[in-house]
């Protein structure tokens, strides 16, 4: 990355830290007030008054999410800076680990295709790119079916290529450049839980790593996404 980029980048993050702290105050606020209405007057409010405190809560957690998520978002380019040589199995095995509740739920099947080297990355970086990715597979896989999550890896001449594919819903041609996008949620997507917010940060990880991520994908079939790492950092 230019030294162009991380300072712009820098002084954005900067930016998002300061807006975000200033919004925190007055939700938490609304959040406070809205619960203690919830729990002090609820009996004397009608079918429809409980249900309109319900949605202000709702949205109050769901813009906290957001919240949060766009703080992670600015802490990439900063751990991005401390790396080293970091086996990929203890990251997918990191990862399968952090998804324990919903791979105990949803019992997908998380098949390594190919053996995962060792690169250099900051390993706590890697396991949000394969938390995300491995999530999203699962959860975009109709509850009817079983989950299968394929991830696999292979050499190029400057380093290597990692993808992890699933048989779920897929994304429509139209749609493939937008899931990166700030906050992107297709209508189709809406009833899935989630903020928006994952697959920018695994797009920013991995440029934040001197890689590339891009995603092929077939409605009804599935998604694969694929990323690079160089073998080694500069």
């Amino acid at each position: 990355l230019s030294k162009n980029w991380i300072v712009n980048q820098e002084g954005i993050d900067k930016l998002i830290q300061s807006l975000v702290h200033e919004l925190k105050a007055p939700l938490v606020t609304i959040f406070g007030f809205s619960l203690a209405l919830q729990e002090d007057y609820a009996l004397q409010l009608n079918k429809q008054g409980v249900s309109f405190l319900e949605s202000i809560n709702r949205s109050a957690r769901n813009l906290d999410d957001k919240l949060m998520g766009l703080i992670e978002l600015t802490e990439v380019s900063r751990q991005s800076k401390n790396q080293e040589l970091t086996d990929f199995k203890e990251v997918l095995q990191d990862a399968c680990h952090m998804l324990k509740s919903m791979i105990e739920k949803r019992n997908p099947q998380i098949i390594t295709i190919t053996d995962l080297p060792k690169v250099t990355c900051n390993k706590n970086l890697m396991v949000k790119v394969m938390v995300n990715l491995i999530s999203n597979g699962i959860k975009f896989t109709p509850q009817e079916r079983q989950p299968i999550i394929n991830v696999g890896c292979k050499p190029q001449s400057k380093g290597y290529q990692f993808w992890v594919s699933d048989q779920g819903i897929g994304i429509a041609l139209r749609l493939q450049k937008k899931v990166f996008e700030l906050f992107y949620r297709a209508k189709e997507l809406q009833k899935v839980a989630g903020s928006g917010l994952g697959l920018t940060l695994v797009q920013r990880i991995i440029q934040a790593h001197n890689g590339k991520l891009k995603v092929e994908s077939t409605p009804g079939i599935g998604s694969c996404f694929y990323f690079t790492l160089p073998t080694l950092y500069k």
